[in-house]
C-alpha cells in the first residue's frame, strides 16, 4: 500500500488528465481509494465494477460482471470494501481483498442513487428513488426508514454521524435527527430545480449541493443559512465534492444534448464562489466526480465510458516581475487572439485555450478543443449513440445493432401466431402470451392443449369439468356422470330394501323406509316392547299385546289391560257369590283315574330381551302359588317386564 511520506518530495502536479478506459457503457460513479494513492474505483451502467491504477492506468481487477446496472460506488473509511447500489433495488458490500459480496442489502422499491458508510463504520445509509433512505445497522442487519417527499437523489451523514442529509427532486434539501426517522427537524430551500447532489465539508461545518438549475450553494450548519451560490455551469450539475477549502464539481445533460461536459473546481470568498479551474477531456455529460486530499486526485466518470483522472492543484495568482521595458506580452499561439504575459502563455496554450488542438482519445484525429464535443458527437468514426434499449453502440453499428442485437427491435414470432413482438418480451409472450402455445388444462385433466382452445377445451371437452344433472341439478365432474346417475343422484328411481314391491325417487326412499314402508320395523305403540312389522301392529295391539285395553267380562263396566284381568276378576264386584244349594246324595265312589302327566309348554321366545308371557307360568308350566323355578322375582308385577304368575 502506497502512502505519503513527509520525507518524500512532493509529486509534480500533471495538469493533464489520466484517461482509464474499459468500460462498455455509461460510468455511473467513481471513488478514490482512501488507502491506496493509486487507486480508484468506476461502476458503469453494464454491471461491471473496476478498480484501476492511475499511474499505469491498467484496471486491476472487475468485481462484478452481471446483467444488474450499476448506479453508484463508494469506499469504506479504511478501503478495504467497497459498496454498490443498483438499478434492481439491491445494495452490496464486496471484500476487495477476496472480491466477493459479504452483505446484501434488499428493502428499497426503487433504483439505489447513493450509499454511504457513517465515519465510524457502523452504520450505511442509502438513497432511492422510492422517496425513501435506509440506514442499515451493520451488525445487525435491520434498518431505519426515512421518508421524503419525492425522489431522493444523493444523500450523506453529517461529520458527526448525528444527522442524515438528503437531496430530493422537489429541489429541496431535508436534514433528519438520525434517532428521528419520521420528519425532518429542518429543510433547505434556495434551488429552483432537482437538488443532484449533497457533500458536507470535513469539519462538519458546512455542507454543499448541487443542482439541475446549473448553481452549487454553500450552506452553513449551525444557522441553516446560506454562505455561498457558485454559478458558470452551463448544464446541469450532477456531482459535487468537497476537497480542503475548495468544491469540485461535475456537469452535463444526461437526456439529451450536452454542452458543458467540465469539471469545475470552486473557491470561495467573500459570500461567493469564484471558479479556479477547469478540466476538460470528456465528450459528454459527467455523471459522478470525486477528490481527495490524501491522494491529491481529482477523479472523473462521464456518459462517454471513460475515467479521467487530474492532479489537484490550485493555478497560484502571481505578480509579474518588473521590467524596464514593461511585461512581456504576446498574443495566443493558437489564434483566440488574447493577449497573454509571459507567466500566462503555458497556462493558457496548454490547458484553458479553447483552439488548442488535441487527438480525439477514439479515431486520434486532431481537433480544436472547441470542436471537440462536436467532433465527438457527429464525425469521429467511433462516436456513439444511446439506443432505446439504453445500450451504448458504436454510431457504424448501428442499423446491424436495431436489426439483430436491440432487445425493442421487433420480432415475429416463432409459433406463427401473426404477432410481432419486442425482442426482450419474446420470452414472456412465448410463455404467457401466443395464442399459438401448448397450454396444459388447469382443470386436471393433464390434456396439452393450443391456448386459444383451451376455453372452450375447459367448457366443453375436459373430463374434470363441472357439470349439471338435469334432473336433480346437482354440480360433478364430467367424468362421473354414470356413477351419479346410477349412484348418487336424488332423482334417481330405487326399489324399496325392505321388499315392500315399491319404487321411489332416492331423495323419497329414505322417508319412505321411516315412516311409510308396511315392511319397516316399528314397537308396539301401547307398550308392551315387542318389536313387529308395520302392517302387523294393528292386530298385535286389537288381539295379541298383553296391554291392550279389555272390558271386565263380568259386567261391572271397568276397562284395563289385558294383563292386569285375572288379578281383577278375583276381586270384582259382579263376581257371582256361592250360594250352597242342598248337597244331593253323592254317587258311589268311583276308582279314581290315575293322574294324567301333562307335558310343560314350550319355553317362551325372548324378544328383545324380554319374556313374553303364555297361558301358564313360563318356567313350571303349572300352577304355583310361589312359583320360582325359572325366574324366582317373576311374581312381583313392579317389574315392567314380566308379569306376575297368573295363576294362584
Amino acid at each position: 500500500m502506497e502512502t505519503p511520506s513527509k520525507d518524500k518530495a512532493p509529486r509534480k502536479p500533471n495538469k493533464t488528465s489520466v484517461l482509464l478506459k474499459g468500460h462498455a457503457q455509461l460510468v455511473t460513479g467513481v471513488a478514490l481509494s482512501p488507502s491506496e494513492v493509486n487507486h480508484v474505483a468506476s461502476s458503469c451502467a453494464d454491471g461491471q465494477l473496476k478498480i484501476w491504477d492511475i499511474s499505469s492506468g491498467v484496471c486491476l481487477r472487475t468485481l462484478c460482471e452481471n446483467d444488474k446496472r450499476l448506479s453508484c460506488v463508494s469506499y469504506s473509511k479504511d478501503g478495504s470494501r467497497l459498496i454498490t447500489g443498483d438499478w434492481a433495488y439491491t445494495t452490496r458490500v464486496w471484500d476487495i481483498g477476496s472480491s466477493s459480496v459479504v452483505v446484501n442489502l434488499n428493502g428499497h422499491a426503487g433504483k439505489i442513487t447513493a450509499a454511504r458508510y457513517r465515519p465510524d463504520g457502523m452504520f450505511l445509509l442509502t438513497s432511492s428513488e422510492d422517496k425513501s433512505m435506509r440506514a442499515w445497522d451493520m451488525r445487525k442487519g435491520a434498518s431505519v426508514e426515512y421518508k421524503a417527499p419525492d425522489e431522493v437523489l444523493d444523500c450523506r451523514w453529517s461529520a458527526d454521524g448525528q444527522k442524515v442529509i438528503a437531496a430530493c427532486k422537489d429541489a429541496s434539501i431535508l436534514i433528519f435527527d438520525a434517532r428521528i426517522p419520521t420528519t425532518p427537524f429542518q429543510v433547505l430551500k434556495g434551488h429552483s430545480e432537482w437538488v443532484t447532489c449533497v457533500d458536507v465539508s470535513e469539519d462538519g461545518t458546512q455542507i454543499l449541493s448541487g443542482s439541475v438549475d446549473r448553481t452549487l450553494k454553500v450552506w452553513d450548519v449551525k444557522t441553516w443559512s446560506l454562505l455561498a451560490t457558485c454559478s458558470g455551469h452551463e448544464d446541469a450539475v450532477n456531482s459535487c465534492k468537497f476537497i480542503d477549502k475548495f468544491i469540485v464539481s461535475g456537469s452535463g445533460n444526461r437526456f439529451w444534448g450536452s454542452k458543458d461536459n467540465r469539471v469545475l473546481m470552486w473557491e470561495i470568498e467573500e459570500g461567493k464562489g469564484h471558479m479556479r479551474r477547469s478540466m476538460l477531456g470528456h465528450t459528454d455529460c459527467v455523471m459522478a466526480v470525486d477528490a481527495s486530499a490524501f491522494s491529491s486526485r481529482i477523479a472523473a466518470g462521464s456518459m462517454d465510458r471513460y475515467v479521467r483522472v487530474w492532479d489537484f492543484f490550485v493555478p497560484q495568482k502571481r505578480k509579474e516581475r518588473p521590467d524596464s521595458a514593461g511585461p512581456s506580452k504576446a498574443f495566443c499561439k493558437w489564434g483566440c487572439l488574447k493577449v497573454l504575459t509571459r507567466l500566462e502563455t503555458p497556462e493558457h496554450e496548454g490547458e484553458q485555450c479553447l483552439l488548442r488542438e488535441i487527438q480525439c482519445p477514439e479515431c486520434d484525429v486532431t481537433v480544436t478543443v472547441k470542436n471537440l464535443p462536436a467532433h465527438a458527437s457527429q464525425e469521429c468514426a467511433f462516436r456513439t449513440f444511446f439506443c432505446f434499449c439504453e445500450e451504448q453502440v458504436l454510431e457504424s453499428d448501428r442499423e446491424e445493432h436495431r436489426s439483430t442485437e436491440c432487445s425493442h427491435r421487433m420480432v415475429p414470432c416463432p409459433n406463427e401466431c401473426g404477432a410481432d413482438v419486442r425482442a426482450d418480451k419474446l420470452d414472456h409472450h412465448l410463455k404467457a402470451v401466443c395464442q399459438v402455445r401448448e397450454v396444459r388444462c388447469s382443470l386436471g385433466c393433464s390434456a396439452a392443449v393450443v391456448a386459444r382452445d383451451i376455453l372452450h377445451h375447459q367448457q366443453h371437452e375436459c373430463s374434470n369439468r363441472e357439470v349439471k344433472c338435469a334432473d336433480c341439478g346437482m354440480l360433478f365432474p364430467a367424468k362421473g356422470a354414470m356413477s351419479h346417475k346410477r349412484k348418487h343422484c336424488g332423482l334417481r328411481d330405487v326399489a324399496c330394501p325392505l321388499g315392500c314391491s315399491a319404487t321411489l325417487t332416492a331423495n323419497d326412499m329414505a322417508v319412505h323406509e321411516k315412516k311409510e314402508c308396511p315392511n319397516r320395523k316399528v314397537a308396539c305403540s301401547l307398550g308392551c316392547g315387542l318389536g313387529m312389522e308395520a302392517h302387523q301392529a294393528a292386530a298385535h295391539e286389537s288381539s295379541e299385546c298383553v296391554r291392550r285395553i279389555v272390558a271386565c267380562p263380568a259386567g261391572c263396566g271397568e276397562t284395563l289391560e289385558w294383563q292386569r284381568l285375572s288379578q281383577h276378576t278375583r276381586g270384582c264386584r259382579n263376581k257371582p257369590h256361592a250360594s250352597i244349594p242342598p248337597r244331593e246324595p253323592s254317587p258311589p265312589p268311583s276308582p279314581e283315574p290315575e293322574p294324567r302327566r301333562v307335558a310343560p309348554p314350550p319355553r317362551p321366545e325372548k324378544v328383545g330381551g324380554v319374556i313374553l308371557p303364555g297361558e301358564g307360568c313360563p318356567a313350571c308350566g303349572h300352577r304355583r302359588k310361589t312359583c320360582s323355578k325359572y325366574y324366582p322375582s317373576h311374581r312381583f308385577s313392579s317389574m315392567p317386564s314380566l308379569v306376575a304368575c297368573s295363576f294362584q
